[in-house]
């Protein structure tokens, strides 16, 4: 191992109690480790690196070893993972020794890092934004990189997933943090200048920092400062990215560019050249004046701009002051909720949704004139004592209602109240304008298009859940595919529908083929798109069918995280929890997915079961199925199994008699199956993990007599 001297803006990161030896784990940037005297005692290899950066990100510093063979060489046998493990462990043992500091703890489950002895510049940075100490953390925020494990990739899919997914998780945090100290902090000009450029420099879509640093410049009377910092930001945007900044900011930029005391105003700041390939910005209708650019960070640069939401309350009655302040309150909400999907871009008249005038003519007209795709109207009201909340969203140009819906808003706890029904309607917006996207994707090819439409039939096709449109789905993916080779959603879908055939065609005489094939596609669609949660959803089943549990765990795991307010993604990762033997956790992900998505639609049901059943509660699993009895053809078997093991053997006789039924008709394999051959199916198919979870099955079936 080379030891070398570290750049004095890689060491010191905070004091040290006296008599404790540390080690330090650099995170931002490229990973490096340093002894307390500042020397770089940095493992050689990168799977090494991996190893601690893992740990160190993970919630408590440790994690089972079959996990961690799975994380770095999940491409390799298990024999093969496990054995490069211990040669991984060796090294850093051997680090250990050199630098005479245990920070590593082994036994022969699980691996963990001892974080009194080994501590990370990432963990320093967020103790010190919360308390607010910028100074104490200034030389992290100045830091030229602020990428996580900048070319740390382990030339393993399966790790480089997850620090794709991990940067973006983290570095939502750390914008979140630094943007809440910009905006309720007194702070000096430094402090707020290094803050701005540190979230320019994680996210440079994030506009809210550099609107609040202009105005911040302006208001101690440096407006030259702070159009001359526009200028700089927009010219990074279309130096390295192509695009332009909002028209919100360029509408502040050029109001500030007026208060100068130039006695003739300069050229607009329209009049820059725009990024190759996009529409010039002025030719474009500018949003409400004072509009701000509160979400959206992503922009399509080469297949078109995200669809944009304008934010829209009816007035309320004048002296209903109640109703007033709940409505700004539930806006404010449901803003700060919408704007975490990147889907879309959410606008806002100043600081509040602009109030709709019911009286103004054409007013959906006049936002599709200032290229807003949607909007969603909110009013509060009192109705028959109780107060409710309504919501509506339309399209602008074609004026067709998309969601109309009215929630029950009385409560003692208004702000829970109201986050949770911001998840409910951001769960439902983002599917609605989904569909509406798809059927008008601009800044494509026309193939690109019809790629869309077709991927679009086959998915509906897909959720029907039956033989004949499963076949046709499958055909219409393989279309989409050939008229687009980069659409992700169409290899994820292709996927998700090989590797379901198995129950809804039991007995596929394919069944091996199909699910090979389902994981070629699964792995392509992460790569195209990697960071779609419904794509980690897709190749987790293909490892948890292959009984990869580990890999299987962490691609769930990731999907969770990517989109936590999804709730087909959370009804799909608690089944997937329940069978990898997490029941609590399972059924808290089934119990939100329920919450968030009042709509419920039937296999909501057909997964609770299994979910409720593996987690031995049993009268759980009999409601359920009774909810969806015929939805897929194993279902009975749930409720016969749930009914054995509570003793009512004559309700357990006639649902396994319903199971037989439903599942010779289904069947797809060369022979009819005899019922100890469909016992013995429904005993050894699903991929169950734990061996006890594998015994309920079984025992209750065999009560069954």
């Amino acid at each position: 191992m080379k030891v070398q001297w570290l750049k004095p803006d890689r060491i010191a990161i905070g004091r040290v109690r006296m008599g404790a030896r540390m080690l330090t784990a650099h995170l931002l940037g490229r990973f490096s480790l340093s002894d307390d005297k500042g020397r770089d005692v940095s493992p050689r290899s990168r799977k090494a690196c991996g190893l601690l950066s893992y740990l160190l990100l993970s919630e408590l510093g440790s994690e089972r070893r079959e996990k961690l063979a799975g994380l770095l060489w999940s491409e390799s046998s298990i024999e093969q993972a496990y054995d490069s493990l211990r040669h991984c462990l060796a090294e850093l043992r051997r680090l250990e020794q050199i630098t005479g500091i245990s920070f590593l703890h082994a036994d022969r489950q699980t691996i963990r890092v001892d974080r009194e002895r080994l501590r990370s510049d990432l963990a320093h940075l967020k103790v010190h934004l919360n308390a607010g100490e910028i100074g104490e953390c200034r030389n992290l925020l100045t830091l030229p990189d602020l990428t996580l494990l900048a070319g740390t990739e382990a030339d393993d899919p399966a790790f480089d997933n997850w620090l794709l997914v991990e940067r973006e998780r983290q570095a939502g945090t750390l914008v979140h943090d630094m943007l809440g100290l910009l905006r309720i902090r007194v702070l000096s000009a430094r402090d707020r200048t290094d803050l701005t450029r540190a979230i320019e420099r994680l996210d440079p879509y994030q506009e809210d920092a550099i609107r609040i640093h202009m105005e911040s410049l302006a208001a101690e009377g440096n407006i030259a400062s702070a159009v001359a910092y526009f200028e700089s930001y927009r010219n990074r945007l279309l130096r390295e990215y192509e695009v332009e900044p909002s028209e919100e900011l360029i509408d502040l930029a050029e109001t500030l560019a007026t208060r100068q005391s130039s006695p003739e105003p300069g050229p607009s700041l329209r009049s820059r050249p725009s990024p190759r390939g996009a529409p010039d910005a002025g030719d474009r209708l500018a949003p409400p004046v004072g509009a701000i650019f509160a979400g959206g960070e992503e922009v399509e640069a080469s297949t078109g701009r995200a669809p944009t939401i304008a934010m829209m309350r009816s007035p309320v009655v004048p002296g209903a002051d109640r109703l007033e302040q709940l409505t700004q309150i539930f806006c404010h909400e449901l803003t700060s909720t919408l704007c975490r999907f990147k889907e879309w871009t959410v606008v806002a008249s100043g600081s509040e949704p602009m109030v709709f005038d019911s009286g103004a003519r054409d007013s959906l007209s006049d936002l599709a004139a200032m290229s807003i795709d949607y909007a969603l109207l909110i009013s509060i009201s009192d109705v028959a004592g109780s107060t409710v909340i309504n919501l509506r969203l339309s399209e602008c140009r074609s004026r067709s209602v998309l969601i109309s819906d009215q929630y029950p808003a009385d409560s003692d706890n208004w702000p829970s109240v109201f986050n949770d029904i911001c998840c409910r309607v951001a769960s439902r917006t983002q599917v609605s304008i989904a569909a509406a996207r798809l059927r008008s994707v601009a800044g494509r090819s026309t193939e690109q298009r019809q790629a869309y439409d077709v991927w679009l039939e086959g998915e509906v096709l897909s959720r029907l859940w039956t033989p004949e449109a499963e076949e046709r789905a499958v055909t219409l993916f393989q279309k989409a595919v050939s008229l687009d080779d980069q659409l992700a959603c169409a290899y994820g879908s292709w996927a998700a529908t090989l590797h379901t055939r198995w129950i809804v065609s039991p007995g596929w005489p394919r069944d091996a083929e199909d699910r090979q094939q389902a994981y070629e596609l699964a792995k392509r669609a992460v790569t195209l798109d990697p960071l779609d949660c419904r794509n980690y959803m897709h190749l987790g089943w293909c490892h948890l069918l292959a009984r990869r549990f580990e890999p299987g765990e962490l691609h769930f795991q990731m999907a969770h995280d990517l989109n936590p307010s999804n709730p087909d993604n959370l009804l799909v990762c608690g089944l997937a929890n329940a069978f990898c033997g997490h029941h609590e956790k399972a059924k808290a992900l089934c119990d939100r997915a329920a919450e968030l998505n009042p709509l419920r639609p039937m296999h909501y049901w057909g997964y609770r079961a299994s979910v409720e059943l593996l987690g031995r509660n049993f009268d759980a699993c009999i409601a359920a199925v009774s909810r969806a009895p015929d939805m897929y053809p194993d279902i009975q078997g749930w409720a016969a199994v749930a009914h054995a093991h509570l003793g009512q053997l004559s309700e357990a006789r006639t649902a396994l008699r319903q199971f037989y039924a439903d599942m010779r008709k289904r069947w797809a394999g060369v022979q009819k199956p005899t019922d100890q051959e469909l016992r013995k199916w429904f005993a050894r198919i699903f991929p169950i993990k734990l061996e006890e979870d594998r015994r309920l099955l079984a025992e209750g079936l065999a009560k069954i007599k």
